[in-house]
């Protein structure tokens, strides 16, 4: 087994942007009407989430096991699948698309993205949590669902090293009904098995482990003159 100790987490660590403290003080502060409302979609499982601390140190681990070319993890010589299932577990998030729906279509042009975000294809945490301020009031309920809705896949589901969100997500609030029927718990786990794939490679390639199972950065923090770290992107929380 890799140890991995204090040490090596300040020489070479694991960084995720996988917001679940953010999200749940997001949704504290929601009024009862706005949470209802929310309760009405396919994030509804996400609501209840627990307020976890995603492990730096496990998150190392676990990249260290990943094996890309079977997309599995490596645990005592035997490969430990990750699975749909685990996310449909775990999140609680439908896993096969009722309406053929995929994140690699291109959606229609949606006003929010003009009259909103002023038709940005990238669209920052910030300019959503600002959306979410201006359409607080009741009279805005529906339009700050969808807002809520962009948020979770931005802090949660698909984060990333830029908290940022490509338009063409936002496009997807538009028809509800559709986008409650879309496998967002397929679509979270290729993205979280593409990032794993990707992360685990920059590890392995920027790492090395000794006789003595201590892991290093090949170049170390004296030599870059700063820590190296590795992004690990997606949903995290799901394989903690």
């Amino acid at each position: 087994d890799i140890n991995i100790n204090k040490e090596q987490g300040r020489t070479c660590r694991v960084q995720n942007r996988c917001g679940v403290i953010k999200l749940s003080n997001f949704l504290k502060n929601l009024k009862p009407k706005q949470r209802a409302s929310l309760e009405g979609t396919a994030f509804a499982p996400l609501l209840s989430l627990p307020k976890l601390m995603v492990s730096q140190s496990l998150m190392y681990d676990l990249l260290q096991r990943w094996c890309v070319e079977k997309k599995t993890f490596q645990l005592g010589g035997k490969y430990v699948e990750f699975s749909l299932s685990d996310i449909a577990l775990i999140l609680g998030l439908r896993v096969v698309d009722a309406g053929g729906t995929s994140l690699a279509q291109k959606s229609k042009k949606y006003d929010i993205l003009k009259r909103i975000f002023e038709g940005k294809k990238i669209i920052k945490q910030r300019d959503v949590e600002a959306a979410l301020r201006k359409y607080h009031g009741d009279d805005h309920l529906e339009e700050h669902t969808r807002l809520a809705l962009v948020y979770i896949m931005m802090t949660l589901l698909f984060p990333n090293s830029g908290t940022s969100i490509k338009s063409s997500y936002v496009a997807l609030v538009k028809d509800l009904s559709k986008f409650n029927s879309m496998a967002w718990g397929k679509f979270v786990h290729e993205k979280l098995v593409e990032s794993l794939c990707h992360a685990s490679v920059q590890l392995k390639r920027d790492c090395t482990v000794e006789e003595s199972s201590r892991v290093l950065c090949r170049r170390s923090s004296s030599e870059t003159g700063r820590q190296k770290s590795v992004i690990l992107q997606g949903c995290t929380v799901a394989i903690q």
